[in-house]
């Protein structure tokens, strides 16, 4: 009977049951990418995204995680920057290239990026971000002046 219901909405409304199968394609079809916080850190990290013209802010308490997509069709002069800090000195920046389905960075207690060989972060997948003064992107702490 359930059956008999779908085929029959499917068939009376086409264009509807189209554009939600395109929308979930589409959907699916987004690079994703996912960065980790290590549950041992002390403190909270304060973020900001910027994907290509689009920005957001937000907080990585321990243990928690952000995440933002990119584009299914990027063009040459796409980008994407994670960039995260704290009270304490630490800092870092990278320009991302996200891959389908899931690009992952896993950032350690340090405030730095987990580059452990049984890490899961995709250290292929990332660069400096441009005009960073700091040569070393993967957020070492600054010395204190």
């Amino acid at each position: 009977m359930k059956r008999k219901i779908l085929i029959h909405a499917i068939a009376r409304w086409p264009k509807l049951t189209a554009t939600f199968l395109i929308l979930g394609l589409w959907d699916f079809a987004t690079p994703y990418v996912s960065v980790y916080y290590s549950d041992k850190a002390d403190g909270e990290l304060s973020y900001t995204w910027i994907t290509d013209h689009r920005i957001s802010r937000g907080g990585i308490r321990p243990g928690g995680a952000t995440g933002d997509s990119g584009h299914i069709f990027q063009k040459k002069d796409f980008f994407m920057y994670f960039q995260w800090w704290d009270n304490a000195g630490i800092s870092g920046c990278v320009n991302i290239d996200p891959q389908w389905p899931e690009t992952t960075i896993f950032i350690d207690a340090n405030g730095r990026i987990d580059l452990n060989v049984k890490g899961a972060t995709d250290v292929k997948r990332f660069s400096p971000c441009p005009g960073g003064e700091d040569p070393d992107f993967l957020g070492l702490a600054r010395p204190v002046e």
